[in-house]
């Protein structure tokens, strides 16, 4: 529930549109930039688990760090876009592509899941 988006509910989740993906990737994102500055650590059995803030704090989070000017901040504008509170607000995939820092990456990814395809459907034959 951490990583899913404000305007979820569990019960619904499995049938809002993909933007939720994009909500709990600017989630992670956040956390890889951050780290505990940016999230919450909770006990998961015995482990140490990071989790983001409450959705409500999540920009504020990111508003403290892009203060600091040691922070990406094209990476911090892409974490805010994709968390936005209001999913007309939100970026999409469209828009990610749009921030350098996810460019590669994005690219990268897009790539590897065409390369698994590519493999599924030879070796169906």
């Amino acid at each position: 529930p951490a990583f899913m988006p404000p305007e979820a509910s569990e019960e619904e989740a499995a049938s809002l549109p993909k933007s939720r993906d994009w909500y709990a990737f600017g989630c992670c994102l956040m956390l890889m930039l951050l780290g505990e500055r940016g999230g919450r650590l909770v006990q998961s059995g015995r482990e140490p688990v990071l989790l983001p803030p409450p959705s409500e704090d999540i920009q504020a989070a990111l508003q403290r760090a892009s203060a600091d000017p040691s922070n990406d901040a094209d990476a911090l504008a892409a974490a805010q876009a994709l968390t936005a509170a209001d999913p007309e607000a939100r970026a999409s995939a469209a828009e990610a592509r749009r921030f350098a820092f996810l460019r590669g990456p994005i690219a990268v990814a897009e790539r590897e899941v065409e390369e698994v395809q590519i493999e599924q459907r030879y070796s169906r034959d």
